[in-house]
C-alpha cells in the first residue's frame, strides 16, 4: 500500500494558505543556528504530526524506530514523536555543525533521546535496525551526499519518510549526475529518484 502527495497539496486541501520559506542569509549565520520556528515549519510539523497519526496505528508508533535531523534545539520536532507515544529511547536525532554540538547534546540528553553527531551519510554506515518514520529536512538542495544518506538508510517494509530539500538550486555537478542517471533508464537509481529525491510525504 502507498500513499504520496506533495506537501503543498496537503496544505491546500486543510485550506491553509501556504506562504514559502521565509529567506534566511546564512552568510550571517549557520543554518544550525536558525530559529525555525516560523510559519512553514510549524505548518510542516503540524502536517507531518497529522500524517503519521493518520497512516500509522498506535502499536505501529509504538515500535516505531526514528531518525531525523531536527536542529541544535531539538525539542520543536522530536515532541512531535513523543506527544504520538514514540518512546524516547527509539528516537534519533542527527547534528553535524560543531558550532551546535554542546546546545545540540545538551538538548538530546534533556529529552532523554538518541542523539549523534557527524555526517548524516557516515553515522548511517553504522544503523542497521529499519528505521519506520524517516524526516529528514536537509538545509540545501539535492546534493550527491543527500542522496547518498537516503541510499543507506534502512527503511522498514512498512515505513513513513519526509524528506525537504530545496529546489532547482543543485549544483552544476549535481544536475549532470541526475541527467546521467535518467539517460541510463536503470531502474534501480529510477526507484531511488522516485522514492527518495523528490520532497513528499509516503507510507510504504
Amino acid at each position: 500500500e502507498e500513499d504520496a502527495y506533495t506537501v503543498l497539496s496537503a496544505l491546500n486541501e486543510a485550506g491553509i494558505d501556504y506562504k514559502p520559506t521565509p529567506s534566511i542569509d546564512l552568510s550571517q549565520v549557520s543554518a544550525a543556528h536558525v530559529d525555525y520556528d516560523f510559519k512553514t515549519k510549524q505548518l510542516w510539523r503540524e502536517e507531518w504530526r497529522a500524517f503519521l497519526q493518520k497512516n500509522l496505528t498506535p502499536s505501529e508508533i509504538a515500535a516505531a524506530n526514528v531518525i531525523c535531523l531536527p536542529s541544535k534545539e531539538c525539542a520543536r520536532e522530536v515532541s512531535i514523536y513523543l506527544s504520538l507515544g514514540v518512546p524516547p529511547s527509539q528516537i534519533l536525532a542527527v547534528e553535524c555543525d560543531p558550532t551546535a554540538r554542546v546546545e545540540f547534546e545538551d538538548n538530546a540528553s534533556t529529552l532523554g533521546i538518541r542523539h549523534r553527531f557527524g555526517l548524516l551519510q557516515d553515522i548511517l554506515l553504522t544503523e542497521t535496525k529499519p528505521f519506520s518514520i524517516v524526516s529528514y529536512d536537509f538545509t540545501g538542495p539535492v546534493s550527491l551526499a543527500s542522496m547518498e544518506a537516503l541510499w543507506r538508510t534502512p527503511l522498514a517494509k512498512r515505513s513513513a519518510v519526509l524528506v525537504n530539500q530545496l529546489g532547482a538550486r543543485e549544483t552544476g555537478s549535481t544536475k549532470k549526475s541526475l541527467a546521467f542517471i535518467e539517460l541510463r533508464r536503470d531502474p534501480t537509481y529510477a526507484q531511488v529518484l522516485r522514492e527518495h529525491a523528490e520532497p513528499i510525504f509516503s507510507t510504504k
